[in-house]
């Protein structure tokens, strides 16, 4: 392998022909056939597919090639919106930029992330995938609390960052109770963004902050994801 980490290899090697010809029409009807392959049982799809396939006397298996990508929905296509968009490239989200209009979306973030324009990001926010990742950055802090409110009485997210200071969150807070969100779901606001480690003001900065912690929330959450969601599940969303 030309490698000098040591250790071993195996290889398992996967035979498809006119034998298999079930099992794959099974594998290609099941849920996420796009990021299984062929390795043992153990649950879930791969249960599902095992149970509806004649083995006779040997094993199938399903690997997992990649794992279901958390949506990371960032409001606010401006420089911090824009510089967390690169910056968390490779972190496994599936990033989508929302903005109120096409002309403020960049043309050079080398397709990192999906653009969706909405003139009303909170209809967005509100038909997010359950366990979504959200950063709210908009350029009107009337709008920033509007997405906020959608997200925080859903309460369906796995993580809310709004950007700003302790005293724009104290005012947040303070008037999001006002309109009926719980003290309990108050507590998942997190305000200021980032970690305390890097505290640059520059765009470039608070993205490397920001991602830094998208990176911490993702070991300590498992970063799991149901195979029973939708990845996307805008489907029918109407905004105007």
């Amino acid at each position: 392998m030309g490698q000098c980490c040591g250790g071993s290899l195996s290889l398992l090697l996967e035979k498809f022909g006119p034998t298999e010809e079930t099992t794959l029409k099974v594998i290609a009807a099941a849920a996420d056939v796009d990021t299984k392959l062929v390795h043992p049982i153990v649950d879930s799809i791969s249960l599902r597919v095992a149970k509806s396939v004649e083995q006779s006397n040997r094993s199938l298996v399903i690997l997992p090639v990649d794992r279901r990508q958390v949506p990371l929905f960032i409001y606010g296509a401006g420089h911090v919106g824009r510089a967390v968009v690169l910056r968390v490239y490779g972190l496994g989200f599936e990033v989508l930029l929302v903005d109120v209009a096409a002309s403020r979306f960049p043309t050079n973030d080398g397709n990192t992330g999906s653009h969706v324009v909405a003139k009303r990001p909170e209809i967005i926010a509100g038909r997010a995938p359950a366990g979504s990742v959200h950063l709210v950055m908009t350029h009107d802090h009337a709008l920033d609390e509007t997405i906020c409110h959608t997200i925080l009485a859903r309460g369906a997210f796995g993580f809310l960052g709004l950007i700003g200071s302790a005293t724009k969150k104290a005012r947040f807070v303070r008037r999001l109770r006002q309109a009926g969100i719980t003290p309990q779901m108050l507590e998942r606001l997190v305000c200021p963004i980032g970690i305390a480690e890097i505290n640059g003001k520059s765009p470039s900065m608070v993205a490397i902050s920001v991602a830094a912690q998208l990176a911490m929330w993702q070991l300590a959450t498992g970063n799991c994801w149901s195979e029973t969601h939708d990845p996307m599940g805008l489907s029918g969303v109407k905004d105007g």
